[in-house]
């Protein structure tokens, strides 16, 4: 809504006058997008006001301008824009209907500018598979493995992070009956990974999403029309077997079975992967997966053919470090004596570099779990498997540095737990018990420590910017907690 004055100049409306400031900003527009989200939000009820936003929006350069910004990560302007889109479309009634499917980011512009030269009637749409095509594969997979840690990276981390509003809600129209999407592509571009990712989410919305969308593409790859390829058969057996699998409606997935299957999808599409005919079998001769008892991990972690030793071991431990998010993942893995197999596998004679860095990080990821961490200690000795490890002369400076780290993790566990259970009313751990498992942690304490010091000034050496690329648990923090007193 604007108008002209005697002299000339136009009287631009508030919203319209934002859209102009977005349109003239080369830097960075994170606050102006703010101020609209603002204004979109505070006007909802206002009808003068919302006219003009309707008005505005109803053009096709204003929701195309918000896209072309739009980057489909947590980032906060994305974040921002994500949310003016669903305020216009379920309190403005703005169809967003002739801009779908959505292309986003910068590589979006031209697209966008030849629908505003044709109109929507003459524009040829981009199909669903092109639309796919412009995810990037890294960050989905990136996607994938922070799923459910999005809360624990840093703001930098999350521009690299898909929204899984917005992939989930895409993938929903994609996959509506009638689509041209390309299977392949859907699989090739980590998608069908991202879907059994997302029934691992706490939110039940965005895991019932994850859900239906997996049932609408295994509908739609059964159509006839879908696109062919050789190991479909295998990819649609999969989802069958996860379907059979589930026990209850919306289940929650556990993480270490989620990323299981998204992997196993992965790995199935590609029939020159190393772990295919493994994979391929797992899935043939099995009518389902138990969820809190996955006995065919522990069969590929302890695998070790003579044409490819630990190929399926680095597969599966890779698989672990990353979905042991929560003490039921660490309990699945118990259960069928996987954590266990892990320990006595990092000092076997068939150990490589990378099965002894994945342990590395398994171990770390379990004990950042607070219940884990002291079920590690009491249970598994946990320090003493991890002196028996650092005083060995083929364990390198990196692996001393690395659990020395895990050892400062734990006792840190160890004293903030001691202290929590003093403030307690009634303690359920005995003084008695206390002091015994804080004299056992204490007493490897000064030979980690030592071999912790060696190692640490000879990474530090190595390293012309040690500082900035060591963690930052240092020698001296593990002396200062050592010397602490932690029971009295």
């Amino acid at each position: 809504m604007s108008d002209s004055d005697e002299d000339g100049t136009i009287n631009h409306s508030e919203f319209t006058k934002l859209k102009l400031r977005l349109i003239n900003e080369f830097r960075d527009n994170t606050k102006i997008i703010k101020k609209i989200w603002k204004y979109v939000n505070k006007h909802i009820d206002d009808t003068e006001e919302r006219n003009d936003i309707i008005n505005v929006c109803k053009g096709l350069d204003f929701i195309p301008l918000l896209l072309c910004n739009y980057n489909g990560s947590l980032s906060k302007k994305d974040k921002y824009i994500y949310d003016i889109l669903k305020k216009l479309e379920e309190n403005y009634n703005i169809s967003l209907s002739i801009f779908m499917p959505f292309s986003i980011g910068e590589k979006a512009k031209d697209y966008y500018e030849n629908l505003q030269k044709l109109g929507s009637i003459l524009h040829q749409r981009q199909t669903f598979s092109q639309a796919i095509s412009q995810l990037d594969r890294d960050r989905m997979n990136f996607s994938i493995k922070t799923l459910s840690t999005v809360s624990l990276l840093s703001e930098n981390v999350q521009h690299h992070v898909y929204d899984p509003r917005f992939l989930l809600r895409m993938f929903c129209t994609m996959l509506e009956p009638g689509t041209d999407l390309n299977c392949k592509a859907f699989i090739s571009s980590n998608c069908l990974a991202y879907l059994f990712s997302a029934t691992s989410l706490e939110d039940e919305d965005l895991r019932g999403l994850g859900y239906v969308c997996l049932q609408r593409f295994f509908a739609h790859s059964n159509n006839l029309t879908s696109d062919k390829f050789e190991t479909k058969r295998l990819v649609q057996q999969l989802i069958r077997l996860f379907k059979e699998s589930v026990t209850s409606v919306n289940q929650k997935v556990p993480h270490i079975i989620s990323y299981f299957f998204a992997k196993a999808s992965n790995e199935l599409y590609d029939p020159t992967s190393a772990v295919f005919s493994r994979i391929a079998n797992c899935v043939i001769s099995s009518p389902t997966i138990s969820f809190t008892q996955p006995i065919q991990f522990y069969t590929m972690l302890e695998s070790c053919p003579a044409d490819k030793p630990n190929v399926e071991t680095e597969w599966m431990l890779e698989l672990l470090s990353v979905s042991i998010i929560e003490s039921e993942d660490f309990h699945i893995l118990e259960r069928i004596g996987g954590f266990k197999a892990c320990l006595s596998l990092y000092s076997s004679d068939i150990s490589t570099i990378p099965v002894r860095k994945h342990i590395l990080i398994l171990i770390n990821n379990i004990i950042s779990n607070y219940e884990c961490s002291l079920i590690l200690i009491s249970r598994y000795n946990i320090h003493a498997w991890i002196i028996q490890v650092i005083v060995n002369d083929k364990t390198s400076n990196w692996e001393c540095c690395f659990l020395s780290r895990i050892y400062f993790k734990i006792c840190s566990s160890f004293k903030n737990y001691i202290q929590e259970e003093k403030n307690k009313e009634k303690a359920e751990i005995s003084n008695e018990k206390m002091l015994y498992l804080s004299q056992s942690l204490k007493f490897v304490g000064p030979i980690i420590l030592e071999r912790f010091k060696h190692a640490f000034s000879q990474q530090l050496n190595s390293l012309k910017d040690g500082s900035a690329k060591l963690d930052n648990s240092k020698p001296e923090q593990l002396e200062e907690l050592l010397n602490e007193n932690w029971v009295n």
